[in-house]
C-alpha cells in the first residue's frame, strides 16, 4: 500500500512513473484525489493519516467504542484534520438497545433517542462524518436518518 500510494501521488502530481502517466493532468486535478487512511485504531497508519494525508477512516463495525475514542484521540493529538467513523449499522427501534460500552460495537441498534445521543457523543469525540448502515433503504426511512443526524448536532 504504501509503494501503491506514493505512485497515485506522483501521477497525479503529473509525474511519469514508468510507462505509465496521465499526463496532462488538469489543473484542477493536479495533487488528486483527498486521500483518507482506514486502519485500526493502535495501528501506524493513524499517525500517516494524521502528518500526510486528508484524514483518517475508523470503522464502527469492526472496532469499539473505546477504540475509537483512543484513535481519534491520537489522530487529532497528530494534527489530523478530516475524520470518519464507517460502517455504523441502524436498527432504529431495536429493543433493548445494543451496549455501547468501551468494549461494543460502535452501531445504532437502539431507540431515535439513544441513537441521537450516540451520534452526538462521536461528534463530541471529535469525528467529522459519520457513514450509517441503514436498516432500510426507503426514502421515508433515509429521510428520517437524516432528521436525526441533523438533530445530534
Amino acid at each position: 500500500m504504501n509503494e501503491s500510494l506514493s505512485i497515485m501521488r506522483r501521477l497525479w502530481a503529473g509525474e511519469r512513473v514508468g510507462a505509465a502517466s496521465l499526463a496532462p493532468v488538469w489543473p484542477a486535478a493536479l495533487g488528486g484525489p483527498p486521500v483518507l487512511i482506514g486502519s485500526w485504531a493502535g495501528s501506524r497508519w493513524i499517525e500517516r493519516a494524521a502528518r500526510e494525508f486528508d484524514g483518517w477512516v475508523g470503522s464502527g463495525a469492526r472496532s469499539s467504542w473505546g477504540l475509537l475514542r483512543e484513535g481519534i484521540k491520537r489522530f487529532r493529538d497528530l494534527g489530523g484534520r478530516r475524520a470518519v467513523v464507517t460502517n455504523v449499522v441502524e436498527h432504529l427501534g431495536s429493543q433493548p438497545s445494543s451496549p455501547d460500552g468501551p468494549d461494543d460495537a460502535c452501531d445504532l441498534k437502539c431507540a431515535r433517542d439513544t441513537a441521537r445521543e450516540r451520534l452526538h457523543r462521536l461528534r463530541e469525540l471529535g469525528f467529522d462524518d459519520v457513514v450509517i448502515v441503514p436498516g432500510s433503504h426507503e426514502a421515508e426511512h433515509l429521510q428520517e436518518l437524516h432528521a436525526l443526524v441533523l438533530s445530534s448536532g
